[in-house]
């Protein structure tokens, strides 16, 4: 009976320590490719401070109206770029993104 016992608390921390391991490693890695990915690719546009806060703005376009694009619902507004000019070629374009959340 004490061996039976031995051997489900030996596998029962065996299972935790794998856990552990595998969920430290995914983080580590997932912190390392962040770190490149931001490098690689520096986000279009400018950094303003409104409120205390940082906004991405990224401006195109010149004219009398403007159209501002604002993130939400999981998306970034970088996947608006470059279809401003089917919408209105003599309007401006105001894209707007969270700063705190990375654009890539």
């Amino acid at each position: 009976m004490q061996k039976l016992k031995r051997v489900i608390k030996t596998s029962i921390l065996s299972i935790i320590i794998f856990f552990v391991v595998i969920i430290s490693g995914s983080w580590v890695y997932h912190s390392i490719a962040m770190k490149k990915e931001i490098a690689s690719t520096p986000a279009p546009g400018i950094l303003i401070d409104v409120d205390g806060h940082s906004m991405h703005v990224y401006t195109e376009g010149d004219g009398e109206h403007t159209i501002v694009f604002l993130s939400g619902a999981g998306s970034n507004c970088i996947v608006c770029f470059g279809r401003h000019a089917v919408l209105n070629p003599r309007t401006q374009h105001w894209f707007f993104h969270n700063s705190c959340v990375n654009i890539f």
